[in-house]
């Protein structure tokens, strides 16, 4: 597993590990704008490389903005545009309210443990993941 600082700050830290065909990337406590670009250029160049299949798991996620946001809806399409997708695992109380209100939980698949996320993919084959989930 590999972490990405993405500023000098921990809360926005992001941690990066790849299990078989799977890209498991766990948010910090924010995904605003002063981490989004990082984030946005980091996540899809895994995605073009052959790791279209993303689990943001979002347990310590507490705040995310529009930008952030925005990154998340580019990165779906991204990885739709290979075969793949991304889904969301766990996230809390506050980050579902969001997602809700903005609509993004109709657009982004969203499982309340990792390991359900993990199963949805794992069921299936890489070319018919977005079909299925």
């Amino acid at each position: 597993m590999s972490t990405i600082n993405l500023v000098a700050n921990e809360e926005k830290a992001v941690a990066i590990e790849t299990r078989g065909d799977l890209l498991i990337v766990t948010a910090g406590k924010e995904i605003d704008l002063s981490s989004s670009k990082q984030l946005l250029t980091d996540i899809k160049r895994r995605i073009d490389e052959g790791q279209p299949r993303v689990i943001f798991d979002l347990t310590t996620l507490e705040f995310i903005d529009s930008t952030g946001l925005s990154v998340m809806v580019d990165l779906q399409d991204a990885a739709t545009r290979l075969g793949g997708k991304v889904v969301f695992a766990t996230p809390g109380v506050r980050v579902t309210r969001i997602l809700r209100v903005t609509r993004l939980d109709r657009y982004i698949d969203q499982f309340a443990t990792l390991a359900d996320a993990e199963a949805a993919f794992t069921s299936v084959p890489a070319d018919r993941a977005t079909a299925a989930v």
